[in-house]
């Protein structure tokens, strides 16, 4: 689990990298800040419990969640996990004001999806629910690393059609 969760960490901050240039976090200038917005894979369960489900600094094994190996690669970064256990993204989207407005990020990493599936929610559906995740973003103008959903072993083959 964390080799997985280093290599998850490892794409993420390559993407975050290729978009925005060192020189944003130079003398003087305000540190790249990006919410992490997401289910269980954001907040890092089984070994973590996030800020957002633990306040304020979260519960268990900081290493389980992806953002802990972001912040080892890029500690001028401030990244803020907002990944909740077991949501689908109507409530993620629920919470965006709160979780990613409140922050003020100039990136936010969407994570969300797979409790859709394994609950049988449309996948229109689904992909609705982001797009409004990601137009709020951009209206916010917040740059979006959208993730695909990650499979899951209880996966039917009716949802992979």
């Amino acid at each position: 689990m964390k080799i997985r969760t280093q290599i998850f960490s490892c794409l993420i901050t390559l993407l975050i990298s290729i978009s925005y240039s060192h020189s944003l976090c130079s003398a003087g200038e305000k540190p790249l800040t990006i919410v992490a917005l997401g289910d269980s894979t954001t907040a890092g369960t089984p070994g973590f419990r996030s800020p957002a489900e633990s306040p304020p600094t979260g519960s268990g094994n900081p290493e389980s969640q992806y953002e802990y190996w972001m912040v080892q690669r890029h500690p001028e970064w401030r990244v803020i996990n907002q990944g909740i256990n077991g949501q689908r993204s109507d409530q993620i989207l629920r919470r965006f004001d709160r979780d990613v407005l409140e922050n003020k990020p100039d990136v936010l990493i969407v994570l969300a999806g797979v409790n859709d599936l394994y609950q049988g929610v449309p996948v229109e559906d689904i992909q609705n629910v982001l797009k409004a995740i990601y137009k709020k973003a951009e209206e916010n103008n917040i740059k979006v690393v959208a993730c695909t959903i990650l499979p899951y072993n209880n996966i039917t083959p009716d949802v992979l059609e």
